[in-house]
């Protein structure tokens, strides 16, 4: 999911915050950056150079967005 076209990550991510619609934001985001930071720490994401080549600009992409709004 996270090299998908933007679109499509977005509906993830709300599906994701409805999973934990039990913790206010104060205590979800900083729990959800700490999991994309996570993702954009890595070297690579994708650990085949087929997903690499295929998914890998559009995941960092992804990532950086929803750590943008997150910062909101």
């Amino acid at each position: 999911i996270l090299g998908l076209d933007w679109k499509l990550y977005y509906v993830y991510i709300k599906q994701i915050r409805k999973e934990y619609f039990t913790f206010p934001d104060f205590v979800y985001r900083p729990g959800r950056k700490k999991v994309v930071q996570h993702f954009q720490d890595m070297e690579r994401i994708y650990k085949t150079d087929f997903f690499f080549q295929k998914f890998e600009a559009q995941a960092r992409l992804n990532l950086a967005q929803e750590m943008k709004d997150l910062s909101k």
